[in-house]
């Protein structure tokens, strides 16, 4: 067990007294904490740029502890274990977990989505497949049960990258990371009560990367006496079906619990996603999209121009809709503030 040393005293206790750090660890990871901390942190998405694994080597942390905690757990947020992703951005993830939890709504992700939506005219099923400037706005063009045609004075494109390059003409977003996310559901006593992340310290011990029983995050995301496990894979294009996939990943559950507890776990689903985030190497910035597009009376609203998150798309969903509106203020707030 590894605690945050930030935050509250159990957590703090765990991260002190881990056989996982060294001394010299912990006394460079509270350095590192106590900086992280200091101003905006926004201002931790500007200045010099490298790898994050050049920047962990840099501060002089064990190898044990870039392997077995580091490569892991950044693995599971950057999708690739190999640490080549900016430091810029790993600093403002390490700032942003240091000050608070993570969490997610009771009702999902989707619940996010669906408090947005709340009184706006949406049309579900209708998928958008051109758009083209008129002297008097934009021509929207849609297919669903039949093709419709809008008028509009103005649009925002808030979709995937690869979706607006296809729609606005653009120049395509770059390399793509992929993951795989494999759901199981347990009945009867909770093979695992903890409310923890669990990480793989191992690349060769299996394909799973990470994983977390969501049941016990939030329990009311499952009926009662049901347990919910979500295991997170890096690279699955290894593993030629969903079958062999599952069935690797179940040998690695059996090394964490038991063979028991293993087969009593029931395949609910298997998600692979190719193009779950973009590339952001070192640097990775400079080359990010701008709101205007080629198309006059189109914004663009896309993680593509501010990072790969979640809190990307909704950093630039909210720009975008500044620029519709003439928001100068909300227009000059730094990206990540």
């Amino acid at each position: 067990m590894l605690g945050s040393p930030f935050g509250d005293l159990p957590g703090f206790i765990q991260a002190v007294a881990s056989p996982l750090l060294s001394h010299s660890d912990k006394l460079v990871l509270a350095r590192l904490g106590l900086h992280l901390l200091r101003g905006p942190a926004w201002n931790l998405l500007r200045g010099p740029d490298e790898s994050t694994l050049e920047f962990l080597r840099g501060l002089g942390l064990s190898e044990r502890l870039i392997d077995q905690f580091f490569r892991p757990f950044f693995g599971g947020i950057f999708l690739r274990r190999d640490l080549s992703t900016s430091a810029r951005l790993f600093r403002y993830y390490l700032r942003m977990l240091l000050e608070g939890g993570a969490a997610l709504p009771r009702g999902g992700l989707g619940a996010v989505a669906g408090q947005l939506a709340q009184g706006l005219d949406i049309r579900p099923g209708v998928q958008v497949t051109r758009l083209r400037a008129t002297g008097e706005g934009v021509e929207v063009t849609a297919e669903g049960s039949e093709e419709r045609v809008w008028q509009a004075q103005q649009v925002i494109v808030a979709t995937d990258p690869r979706a607006a390059d296809q729609l606005l003409g653009t120049q395509a977003a770059g390399a793509g990371v992929g993951a795989t996310y494999l759901y199981y559901l347990g009945s009867g006593p909770a093979v695992d009560p903890e409310r923890r992340l669990i990480l793989s310290p191992d690349p060769h011990s299996g394909p799973v990367n990470n994983a977390h029983w969501l049941s016990n995050a939030v329990p009311g995301r499952v009926p009662a006496g049901q347990q919910l496990l979500v295991a997170t894979v890096l690279e699955p294009e290894a593993h030629a079906s969903d079958a062999e996939l599952d069935q690797a990943a179940r040998a690695q559950l059996a090394g964490w619990y038991s063979p028991q507890a293993a087969a009593q776990l029931r395949t609910l689903r298997i998600e692979r996603i190719p193009y779950a985030q973009f590339a952001q190497p070192p640097g990775f910035a400079a080359h990010l999209a701008g709101h205007a597009t080629p198309l006059p009376g189109v914004l663009l609203a896309s993680e593509k121009t501010s990072m790969s998150s979640l809190q990307g798309a909704l950093e630039s969903g909210e720009k975008a809709a500044a620029a519709l509106l003439g928001d100068t203020a909300a227009l000059s707030r730094p990206r990540g503030g």
